[in-house]
């Protein structure tokens, strides 16, 4: 290719390169994936020059590749674009800085179009560019009726500025964590209930085995540990409630996972120890322990250690695995979706400050 076509690509491309951000932002999700995906849109572009004739706009042009680029990156689903390497390319563009800070418009329309398909992506893009719906049926491949339909069809995106958007996401975030806080204070209250009806047998077995005072010390130390959870999501709530901006926001919305994830961490583990130490404990004391059911219960009395031995155990083994698993389950359901539900809060975020 000679150096004039060179230079006239170059110089339309340095005049237009914002509509090529403008489609990266679309399609991506974060820095890296928006300058792989220029680079691919920008190296599509240069192949496909030479057949420009300067029958429409180079700018109508631009916005039918790029698109079309971007389209059939995205279906391909990959997180990151994979760009290909194209030898003869060795001019030099200008990049421009793309600094959308002032452009509400498209702020509104990344948090509005997120869950749309490509197709509608492009068409609703399209037309908040100011693009008739002939250009759109040129751009797109589409009939004018088709875009007509299309267009009609999503007329129901939520108009809502930028700080409309942020104020949203803001308070969305606030009410999940304060839901967090509620449900923690909800699980102490449901534990030391649990605590409190505990059978009066049981209560005399730890008694007689020794173990009231070591059981006593162990439920104010984790007692101890739960109220510092609790302080801290209180205190996260409360941070996020009064976020002035959405750095600061995404910086508690991160606190705030990590101080779930602990919290349920040290419930797992702690439950899971203290099960461990009374297993080991009653076993290496398992002929008081025999002694002492032998007495309190009838249907032992048909046993003799060794039996008592495997069926006791066994038993503990399984209920120990089982209370395990359902608590972990039962995390997994409610602190899980309300993580998943603050995850996608961030990633919101994260389009709109990106």
């Amino acid at each position: 290719m000679n150096k004039d076509l060179e230079h006239s690509f170059v110089t339309q491309l340095e005049q237009n390169q914002n509509i090529v951000h403008k489609i990266c932002r679309l399609y991506t999700n974060d820095i890296d994936g928006h300058n792989d995906l220029f680079q691919e849109i920008t190296i599509q572009l240069w192949r496909a020059y030479p057949k420009f004739r300067g029958d429409s706009k180079f700018s109508t042009w631009m916005y039918r590749v790029a698109l079309n680029t971007a389209i059939t990156l995205y279906r391909k689903n990959k997180r990151r674009v994979i760009t290909q390497d194209f030898e003869g390319v060795s001019f030099k563009i200008k990049a421009q800085d793309y600094d959308d800070t002032t452009e509400q418009q498209l702020k509104l329309m990344y948090a509005a179009v997120k869950d749309l398909n490509d197709i509608d992506k492009a068409l609703v893009f399209l037309y908040l560019e100011n693009k008739n719906y002939k250009e759109i049926s040129a751009t797109l491949g589409i009939s004018e009726v088709n875009a007509r339909v299309k267009m009609e069809e999503n007329q129901n995106l939520p108009k809502l500025s930028y700080d409309d958007i942020y104020r949203l996401l803001h308070k969305k975030s606030a009410s999940i964590v304060k839901w967090l806080f509620i449900i923690s204070i909800l699980e102490l209250i449901f534990w030391i209930v649990c605590g409190l009806l505990t059978p009066e047998s049981n209560k005399e077995l730890f008694h007689q085995m020794g173990l009231k005072k070591t059981i006593t010390i162990t439920y104010v130390f984790h007692y101890s540990i739960i109220g510092v959870f609790l302080v801290l999501f209180y205190l996260n709530h409360r941070n996020i409630k009064t976020t002035a901006t959405i750095k600061t926001l995404m910086q508690n919305i991160i606190k705030t996972r990590k101080t779930v994830t602990n919290f349920v961490i040290y419930n797992l583990v702690s439950t899971a120890l203290m099960l461990l130490y009374l297993n080991f404990y009653f076993y290496s004391n398992k002929e008081q322990l025999f002694d002492l059911l032998y007495k309190l219960d009838d249907s032992y009395q048909n046993l003799n250690l060794e039996g008592f031995t495997s069926i006791f155990f066994m038993t503990q083994f399984v209920v120990a695995i089982l209370t395990l698993a359902v608590i972990g389950f039962l995390y997994r359901i409610i602190y899980g979706i309300l993580l998943k539900r603050l995850k996608n809060n961030y990633k919101e975020l994260e389009k709109i400050e990106f």
